[in-house]
């Protein structure tokens, strides 16, 4: 067992020299214009790149590249890493003045499903309330129906089905029923 957790350890400790620098660049080789000639020519490519830029001695070092090949980087450089961090600032800000909830565009963190109803309350009540009852009372004025005016002997006015959407969770329902 202790020559287990001794080579764990040093498997970890070479994984972590093996590591790049912080400002180390990741990206892939690419072969322009030419094909790899066989599987003999990728795997002296492979050994050579790996022989080079491997390991702790080779973090850092600056590679030349022959046969044709070009670096193209993988990760995201500072500023692009910026942009998406102000995208997604942005995104909220519009979120909170119309006051949706930042997960239902898909930018927040999604909440659990443990009460999927309290979430929809929530989003009825803080975001779309105002609006349908707004809505209502303009198409009533609009219609000349509403309070105080009775057509019939009846007094008519325009209201949206929110049901669907404060529809209780199915735990619940079965607790009511």
């Amino acid at each position: 067992m202790r020559g287990f957790v001794g080579g764990l350890l040093a498997v970890a400790a070479l994984a972590v020299a093996a590591a790049p620098a912080p400002a180390a660049e990741s990206g892939i080789n690419i072969a322009i214009n030419q094909n790899v000639d066989g599987p003999s020519n990728a795997k002296r490519l492979k050994e050579t790149w790996e022989g080079r830029y491997s390991g702790p001695e080779g973090v850092g070092r600056i590679a030349v590249l022959g046969d044709g090949l070009k670096f193209e980087q993988v990760a995201m450089t500072s500023d692009e890493a910026q942009l998406v961090e102000q995208l997604k600032y942005t995104a909220e800000v519009v979120c909170s003045t119309y006051h949706v909830p930042p997960y239902k565009i898909g930018v927040g963190t999604m909440p659990t499903y443990a009460n999927i109803q309290s979430l929809n309350v929530e989003y009825y009540s803080q975001c779309l309330q105002k609006h349908i009852e707004d809505i209502e009372l303009c198409l009533d004025e609009g219609l000349g129906i509403g309070e105080g005016v009775s057509v019939n002997g009846q007094t008519l006015g325009v209201e949206f089905d929110v049901d669907n959407l404060l529809r209780m969770d199915s735990a619940t329902q079965m607790g009511v029923a």
